[in-house]
């Protein structure tokens, strides 16, 4: 994991400089987390940004990246909750008092789990954010690969 620096540049979005919608694109996608069920669709807003780039190979890996990370957040947290549905659903079959309790204190934990990969995915939005307003990159270990593939395959004309 090696900080990539970048030079100061201009996004063909609004003709900004290029770290102003890689920073507002990260704040939208921590707003996201937070409401309860929209959650769920945080990964598009980083998305939006990817496609509608052409100019800024730093945006585009900066968006990819967060993109795959809250894709990534939003498959665990339905793992997580549809784990917990089935079993209040098998135990609420069994028709026993003893396994409800036992399936909601189960549903809670993994409620609480979720909300702690959100908060962890909060932390390193942030931290990613800090570093995208200073024109600089910190690959996660598989996102950073996974983003840098997705910028390659998809480079719509002449990068920096």
């Amino acid at each position: 994991m090696r900080i990539e620096q970048f030079d100061r540049h201009k996004s063909n979005q609004g003709y900004l400089a290029a770290k102003y919608p890689c920073v507002l694109s990260y704040a939208f996608a921590a707003v996201f987390l937070f409401i309860p069920y929209a959650k769920l669709l945080a990964w598009l807003i980083p998305f939006i940004f990817f496609f509608r780039e052409k100019d800024s190979r730093y945006l585009r890996l900066h968006t990819a990246q967060s993109g795959f990370l809250l894709l990534f957040l939003a498959l665990l947290t339905l793992m997580l909750n549809t784990s917990a549905d089935v079993a209040f659903y098998f135990a609420s079959r069994s028709q026993s008092e003893t396994a409800v309790i036992e399936a909601l204190f189960l549903g809670a934990k993994l409620d609480q789990a979720a909300w702690g990969l959100a908060l962890a995915s909060f932390a390193l939005l942030l931290v990613e954010s800090v570093l995208a307003y200073t024109y600089r990159l910190l690959p996660l270990p598989l996102l950073g690969r996974m983003a840098a593939r997705l910028e390659e395959r998809t480079r719509p004309g002449p990068l920096r």
